[in-house]
């Protein structure tokens, strides 16, 4: 993290949504001297931190702390601001991540964990364990979770605080396959395209897909 620019950016947008340093430590759940400290650069605040704080300034939490120079919010900053707050309510249970989303989810999903049991093939004394951080599920076992709770593994496993994480290179993967399929990517490489350009060209290519399956 840049510490300077993080300090300055925090700064700018609490001026920006005229907000103190005491409301946004109150809405946080932190003193105002802890706020202070950020900003006199005595302090870095954590990823659960960064995400309260973004959320509450309306900003990219990745522009905040320095690593992006767009400002523009996530679509899933909500869901992450969400999933922070669910989890702190579970601090004082010595879990994993896992198992604290686990139970996040299944009551996200407004069922019982007999019924994620049944639902997923499983013994009620499996997604116990699960739950109690008792044991974890293979990879066969965690695909089907995921697919189950339509998350990613990165969140279930506690790598990232987006449900979506690493779904969108999927896409972008598959669409790469259709590429070397057809031929077209050899083109694209023997031409010489920037790396950037190509990035670029997939977003459009990708995002194309989209319109056109909307409509039909």
């Amino acid at each position: 993290m840049n510490t300077k620019l993080f300090s300055e950016r925090l700064r700018e947008y609490l001026q920006i949504n005229k907000m103190s340093q005491g409301q946004l430590g109150k809405v946080i759940g932190q003193t105002t001297s802890s706020i202070t400290r950020y900003l006199n650069l005595e302090r870095i605040p954590n990823e659960a931190t960064l995400i309260k704080m973004a959320y509450h300034l309306n900003v990219n939490p990745n522009y905040l702390c320095g690593k992006s120079n767009n400002p523009k919010t996530h679509p899933d900053i909500k869901e992450q601001y969400v999933t922070v707050c669910e989890e702190e309510l579970l601090r004082d249970k010595n879990l994993s991540l896992f198992s604290k989303r686990l139970q996040i989810l299944t009551h996200e999903k407004e069922k019982k964990y007999v019924d994620v049991a049944n639902d997923l093939n499983i013994s009620k004394g499996v997604i116990s364990n699960y739950v109690n951080d008792k044991r974890q599920p293979d990879l066969e076992g965690l695909k089907n979770i995921c697919r189950y709770f339509d998350v990613s593994s990165d969140y279930l496993l506690g790598l990232s605080y987006s449900k979506n994480a690493g779904k969108e290179y999927e896409k972008y993967k598959n669409i790469i396959d259709d590429l070397i399929k057809t031929g077209i990517l050899d083109k694209i490489l023997k031409n010489g395209i920037k790396n950037e350009i190509f990035v670029e060209l997939l977003k459009h290519t990708y995002e194309t897909f989209e319109i056109i399956q909307s409509k039909y």
